[in-house]
């Protein structure tokens, strides 16, 4: 699978392409204009393989309003 969310009937597959990020964090929202109602932190160990980051969340709909939190090197040239 690519980069992307992949909804099933028990929740959804979020999977981030990021080559350099040492750590990531998935944040949930029940509304995008509030704090975030859950931070899923994804440990390099458990939840990267390669330069894909991916975790699966239970019980996540189409419509979830998320993002993410990534740390590590910023060089953008």
């Amino acid at each position: 699978r690519g980069q992307g969310v992949f909804l099933s009937a028990d929740g959804a597959q979020f999977v981030l392409f990021s080559r350099h990020a040492e750590s990531v964090s998935l944040l949930l929202y029940d509304d995008p204009r509030r704090e975030p109602a859950l931070e899923v932190v994804l440990t390099p160990g458990r939840y990267r393989r390669g330069d894909l980051w991916s975790v699966f969340v239970p019980g996540i709909k189409a419509g979830q309003h998320y993002a993410y939190r990534v740390h590590g090197p910023h060089a953008p040239s």
